[in-house]
């Protein structure tokens, strides 16, 4: 448990893998033995001087597997290692380690989109939050000790604004304290039962978070099959291994469907995954005439594309809701918070002048 521990604390980022399979496949396109393009790239980057980098030159020294370096690394992901396996066997290693880089590029690039998606609105609530939480504990007390000062006795329907403005700025407080404890617990959720179970609970919770993951899910399949099958794998064996990919609960339903349909009801790849109403079927028509024309990696790789800008305009129509709810939810409220003490302050001026 404590080795699984240390191994994802340091996992490299997918941008990282990205790079290193890239390079990796020009290596390999060069005829270049693995070992020495490695520790050229290892030493001009600086990364030779990381042991987990020293250990993977070391396991694959003399014997040219990359796949055993790569685990006894311990920094790159599975399914990495799991497919740099399958390219070894087939012989289609630089070919696997091309696909890999450009499926993990697009994993970096959704992670990136859904962080910038959560990193703007949730500053703003914490800017709006503050101003609250300072307008109610530091602005309310100073103007109610004017009042006192100037020994006027605010009239009932003022000292009502008052109690409003104040009770308002509470109740924001209360409700702003709430979702900061319910983003903790999220977090909490994640990190013990995991990134499945936190997006699938965040999912049924927020139906626009769990349509915006099936997205997510059908991007990524479509790239690990496109992989698997530049691979050189069998569509039945590639359904099989793209189980084990992290999909919202419907998606991954839907490719049991699938490989249920391959194998017991004996249908083709794009039957399959029509008759599990994986795709719409517009792009349905893609994967059709992949498989037909023999250039399924092709078809899938297109459908993977379409579903990242899909992605990316779900990202961006979600915040798009999200910001100005916020903003003008909080803009009411602290424009009600300077209103009830402005308003009292007002009157009484205008009566002593």
């Amino acid at each position: 448990m404590e080795q699984t521990a240390q191994k994802k604390k340091k996992m490299l980022p997918y941008d990282e893998v990205s790079l290193f399979c890239e390079q990796s496949a020009l290596i390999l396109k060069s005829g270049v033995p693995v070992v020495d393009g490695l520790e050229a790239i290892l030493d001009e980057d600086g990364s030779g001087e990381d042991q987990s980098f020293k250990t993977l030159l070391q396991t694959i020294g003399g014997r040219d597997q990359l796949s055993e370096g790569l685990e006894a690394a311990g920094v790159f992901p599975d399914y990495m290692i799991k497919m740099v396996k399958i390219g070894e066997v087939t012989g289609k290693l630089d070919e696997v380690m091309e696909a890999l880089a450009t499926y993990y590029r697009r994993e970096s690039e959704i992670r990136k989109t859904l962080r910038s998606a959560v990193v703007y609105p949730a500053m703003l609530v914490l800017v709006m939050a503050a101003v609250i939480v300072i307008l109610v504990t530091q602005v309310m007390p100073i103007f109610d000790r004017v009042f006192k000062s100037l020994g006027t006795e605010v009239d009932s329907s003022m000292s009502g604004i008052v109690t409003v403005g104040t009770t308002l700025g509470t109740v924001v407080m209360i409700l702003l304290g709430l979702a900061f404890v319910a983003l903790i617990a999220f977090g909490i959720i994640y990190k013990v039962k995991g990134t499945e179970f936190g997006n699938a609970l965040a999912g049924k919770l927020v139906p626009p978070i769990g349509r915006l993951f099936q997205t997510i899910s059908k991007a990524r399949f479509a790239a690990a099959m496109s992989l698997m099958q530049v691979a050189g794998l069998p569509m039945e064996q590639s359904l099989g291994l793209a189980q084990e990919l992290p999909f919202d609960a419907v998606t991954k339903d839907k490719i049991g469907v699938c490989v249920k349909n391959m194998t017991e009801d004996m249908m083709d790849a794009p039957q399959a995954i029509t008759n599990a109403k994986l795709y719409d079927p517009v792009y349905l028509k893609i994967i059709k005439a992949g498989y037909q024309a023999g250039q399924m990696d092709s078809a899938m790789e297109r459908v993977a594309e379409i579903y990242e800008e899909k992605t990316d305009n779900d990202v961006r129509s979600l915040v798009g809701r999200i910001e100005p709810t916020l903003v003008v939810v909080l803009a009411v409220a602290i424009g009600s918070i300077l209103l009830s003490v402005m308003l009292p302050l007002a009157g009484m001026m205008t009566s002593i002048l």
